[in-house]
């Protein structure tokens, strides 16, 4: 008995060898692909182009370029029937890290800037003072020169003249804001004349149809290009007025200066808030006090890590009206 057992024993491992020896064969040969036939209604054998084969082993195998014009051609036709509005395509890159923000797409209403009250129409001095720097002190240092900053020594105080002029035609219904019962129309930040006034360059691109982007020449050979990804707007009204931007720094130098910290192809992020309150001076002459936050961060593969900033500056902001409003 305990033969027989042994026996059988032994005759059960060989089969599970032989078994297993014929998958490893089986998997190890090449399958043989072989067209499908189809029957037409009269009898006649119809071989598909490629588009669906089976192998050897029974597998069926279809042609993933017929799948993908197929999939197509049913997509465009459910287009066709129903077509979706543009923005529907207008997705976000998937970010993985919380807070991450694309900067390599641009989310705002189209050449509509930040508006500030209307009586502030035309030329002020702007007095600036840095109060306080957290975090990496080089990135805030970069931060602050990329935006403007001017000084013998890093976050020098400054003095210098910006203007405001009325908003263009097209975007003056956005300009609009109630104050006091009344309804008036804001003007909007010359950032072409105020950073020319700061940095004294000789070179710069803005326009205020177009006002998300700004491109000047810091230094010879050296050219910056700032572009507004996000706004915020807060409206003037009793409580005062702001905006909110997170801003793409991108720039083309030869050799890679200090200014952007030796590396002339990255790509930066910088977030500006900046809040505004209309007050008067110890003489009763009429200021506008501001404050200034302005936060740093990491940029990979075109995402902000917008939720840990790397440096913030903080800085006071004091505006005197050098020239009255135009009647």
């Amino acid at each position: 008995f305990q033969r027989h057992l042994s026996f059988c024993g032994d005759f059960a491992c060989l089969g599970v060898l032989l078994t297993l020896l014929r998958t490893t064969l089986s998997l190890s040969t090449p399958p043989q692909y072989h067209d499908v036939i189809h029957r037409t209604r009269d009898g006649a054998e119809k071989v598909p182009s490629q588009d669906c084969r089976f192998n050897s082993r029974g597998d069926v195998v279809v042609n993933r370029r017929s799948c993908l014009v197929g999939g197509m051609s049913v997509a465009s036709s459910l287009v066709g029937v129903a077509s979706l509005p543009a923005d529907v395509y207008a997705r976000e890159r998937d970010v993985d890290v919380g807070g991450g923000t694309d900067i390599t797409q641009t989310v705002l209403r189209k050449n509509v800037d930040a508006i500030y009250p209307a009586s502030m129409v035309g030329v002020w001095d702007c007095a600036r003072i840095v109060t306080a720097v957290e975090g990496d002190e080089g990135q805030a240092k970069i931060a602050w020169r990329c935006l403007g900053g001017t000084g013998g020594s890093a976050f020098a105080n400054e003095r210098y003249r910006t203007k405001f002029v009325t908003a263009p035609p097209n975007t003056k219904q956005y300009a609009q804001y109630a104050f006091e019962g009344k309804s008036l129309e804001g003007v909007v930040l010359d950032r072409g004349f105020d950073m020319q006034e700061r940095t004294g360059c000789s070179k710069l691109q803005w326009n205020v149809e177009t006002p998300d982007i700004l491109v000047y020449e810091r230094e010879v050979g050296s050219t910056l290009e700032l572009a507004v990804v996000r706004r915020r707007v807060e409206l003037p009204s009793d409580q005062g007025f702001g905006m909110d931007e997170l801003i793409k720094i991108s720039t083309s130098s030869s050799g890679g200066l200090l200014l952007f910290g030796g590396d002339s192809s990255l790509q930066r992020a910088i977030q500006v808030k900046r809040r505004y309150r209309r007050a008067f001076d110890d003489q009763g002459n009429r200021i506008v006090q501001g404050l200034e936050i302005v936060k740093t961060f990491r940029v990979l593969d075109g995402v902000a890590g917008t939720e840990f900033p790397t440096s913030t500056t903080k800085s006071q902001i004091v505006l005197t009206q050098s020239s009255p409003p135009p009647s």
